[in-house]
């Protein structure tokens, strides 16, 4: 099975904090981790893992979260022939997460 996969690469800041800031409110995380995230991304390497061929659509910064992104893609074996590169940052997903939320798993 092929699929072609277009969509966002990013990285996600993810804060963990006690309870979301009010608004002008300063609240000090108490967990912080840089997570590889973005739709497309995120959809690539389900197909990858289901064992799926994948090929890649989508744009990267000439950053470092750039050259991460693109092994984590190339690890999956995901082909990003047709991941364009341009200069500056790439994705940034700043997330703010409750530590009451199942989501969070970080430190």
């Amino acid at each position: 099975m092929s699929v072609l996969v277009i969509g966002s690469l990013d990285m996600d800041l993810v804060a963990s904090m006690e309870k979301f800031p009010e608004s002008g409110e300063t609240i000090e995380a108490e967990g912080f981790a840089s997570i590889p995230g973005g739709k497309g991304l995120n959809q690539a390497l389900a197909a990858a893992r289901l064992g799926a061929h994948v090929k890649m659509f989508g744009a990267i910064g000439s950053d470092e979260n750039s050259r991460v992104l693109e092994k984590i893609l190339t690890n999956a074996n995901i082909e990003i022939e047709n991941v364009q590169r341009y200069e500056g940052s790439s994705g940034v997903a700043i997330v703010e997460v409750e530590n009451s939320s199942s989501a969070w798993k970080g430190g």
